[in-house]
């Protein structure tokens, strides 16, 4: 049991990448909180060359890149189809202007 607590620590710190961009992000302004959905579910992948099973996010590892721009609302709705419950958090990554 304390091997699936590391794993799912290891795993979870790849769940998702959250970008904070500046305003002069590419992304066009919208109408209302920016919608994403994801998908967690437990399967075997090879992320490394060993295959385990491991939490995935809409199907990848690591998750998707959620692109959102600074003070930019957003809603994220979650779809937990893990076999037991789970929590996620997100981190931001702030880009220079000139990226």
């Amino acid at each position: 049991m304390q091997a699936l607590h590391h794993n799912l620590l290891w795993v979870a710190l790849g769940l998702v990448s959250l970008v904070a961009a500046e305003f002069s992000s590419p992304l066009a302004p919208s109408h209302g909180p920016r919608k994403f959905e994801l998908s967690l579910t437990w399967e075997t992948y090879n992320a490394d060359g060993l295959p385990r099973e491991m939490i995935l996010v809409n199907g990848q590892f690591p998750g998707p890149v959620l692109e959102i721009n600074q003070d930019e609302e957003v809603e994220i709705l979650v779809h937990n189809r893990m076999p037991f419950n789970t929590t996620i958090h997100y981190h931001g990554k702030p880009n220079p202007k000139s990226q």
